[in-house]
């Protein structure tokens, strides 16, 4: 599998992430575990540290009650296809639950994102083109999967949203970038899905609330 290192196209997105953070936000000191700091290298924490349990009590110290980190994405999750059911709805023949999009939830709730997420929705152009037409100008990132049924009148409606995705790379996700959205399509098979997202959506997530990266 490629890396974000060696993939042009997630290269890109991590690149059209702004050099200088545009804002940032004060936040309780009791909810600020693994928040991106923002602050001036207070008490020897280097901006763009995720936040430990002993950095916030070292601030505390001080007795500051707020600290200054940078604000966590906005993520929207959509799954389509007609086929799909939601959790809790009746069996039916020929269809399947949905397993991408709370499986995304889950591995974004783990980074502490709270995403916004739809039920599944149907292959159907409209929708479609509702449903991604609003978010890609609403959120920082939005996250879609489909059934190989719907991969077909996806790759129909997104040219007319403007939205125009390359081929994957092997064993990668299609991506692309608006003006405030960027777009990952990835793969629903679970395995799969997990991978792409430990090696794509991850990393974007730390840029855009400016982590630094991880040295080994």
């Amino acid at each position: 599998m490629s890396s974000p290192n060696t993939d042009a196209l997630t290269g890109a997105l991590l690149a059209s992430v702004p050099g200088l953070p545009l804002r940032t936000e004060q936040v309780p000191l009791p909810r600020a575990l693994n928040r991106v700091y923002a602050g001036a290298g207070v008490l020897e924490i280097a901006t763009g540290e995720p936040l430990q349990a002993l950095q916030i009590a070292a601030i505390a110290a001080t007795g500051a009650a707020r600290v200054e980190v940078y604000p966590r994405p906005t993520v929207a999750v959509f799954s389509f296809g007609d086929a799909l059911l939601h959790a809790g709805a009746s069996p039916v023949p020929g269809a399947q639950f949905d397993a991408a999009s709370p499986m995304l939830q889950a591995l974004l709730s783990g980074l502490d994102i709270e995403s916004l997420a739809w039920p599944a929705l149907p292959q159907t152009p409209a929708r479609i083109e509702a449903a991604l037409g609003d978010a890609v100008d609403s959120f920082d990132l939005v996250l879609i999967t489909a059934t190989a049924e719907a991969a077909a009148s996806l790759l129909q409606c997104l040219p007319r949203l403007g939205i125009g995705l390359p081929a994957a790379a092997m064993g990668g996700p299609r991506g692309w970038r608006s003006s405030r959205a960027r777009l990952l399509w990835l793969d629903s098979e679970p395995a799969q899905l997990q991978l792409q997202f430990e090696h794509w959506v991850r990393p974007l997530i730390a840029a855009l609330q400016y982590a630094k990266p991880v040295t080994a």
